[in-house]
């Protein structure tokens, strides 16, 4: 909905896209923060979007929405498995999930968001 380069309500983004009102806030809050969104206040408020979805990925969008976005957390920098400190071995379960991690990571990028959206460049 806001892909129109319009500013919307948020009530009226939950209604348009089925999302419920506390998800859609939390959503206007991070993206405004990472300043994909601009946010007015009062009765004609609501959201502009600031960002080309041509130059933004679904990649883009997760790491915008979520510090650490991996699917598993043994992933994210700085983890500390505690297997592997106990067996002092490699773990082949995430030497697997790195590889599955990095083919998300590149079909994640592989398209805009307008492709996903919209089905053009």
């Amino acid at each position: 909905m806001l892909a129109d380069g319009e500013k919307h309500g948020v009530k009226a983004l939950c209604e348009s896209e089925e999302i419920p009102q506390q998800f859609a806030y939390k959503i206007v809050r991070k993206l405004g923060k990472v300043q994909w969104l601009r946010s007015v206040r009062g009765v004609s408020g609501g959201c502009i979007l600031m960002v080309d979805l041509r130059r933004k990925t679904l990649c883009d969008l997760l790491e915008a929405m979520e510090d650490e976005w991996q699917v598993v957390a043994c992933l994210r920098p700085g983890y500390v498995c505690q297997w592997v400190n106990k067996h002092r071995q490699r773990c082949q379960v995430h030497h697997r999930l790195a590889e599955i991690q990095q083919m998300l990571d590149e079909e994640l990028r592989a398209y805009t968001l307008q492709e996903i959206l919209f089905g053009e460049k």
